[in-house]
């Protein structure tokens, strides 16, 4: 799995739970803010897309991968749930450590 790859299931999976939550979004890219203030998930909807890439990755990859832990929160100064170019980072970290 590469990086453009996983950017392109976040961006799916964000605008899926965009339109069932009938969230409207401008513009959908890798820099969207999709944590913290201004993102256009809120919570619940964080943790839905968490759910399904980890789901995603399972079917993928055939291996469970937990993309949020305590390590995660902690990872430098840029919370890394912030944009999905950051999130596809983490994704892969945690891939490459297994």
């Amino acid at each position: 799995m590469n990086k453009k790859e996983l950017i392109n299931v976040i961006l799916s999976e964000i605008n899926t739970i965009c339109e069932e939550t009938n969230i409207t979004v401008k513009e959908l890219n890798k820099n969207t803010e999709i944590f913290g203030e201004g993102s256009i998930l809120d919570s619940l909807g964080l943790v839905t897309l968490v759910v399904k890439l980890e789901d995603y990755i399972f079917e993928k990859e055939g291996q469970e991968v937990q993309i949020v832990d305590d390590e995660t929160i902690l990872v430098g100064k840029e919370n890394p749930l912030r944009t999905p170019n950051t999130f596809a980072d983490l994704i892969l970290l945690k891939l490459n450590e297994k």
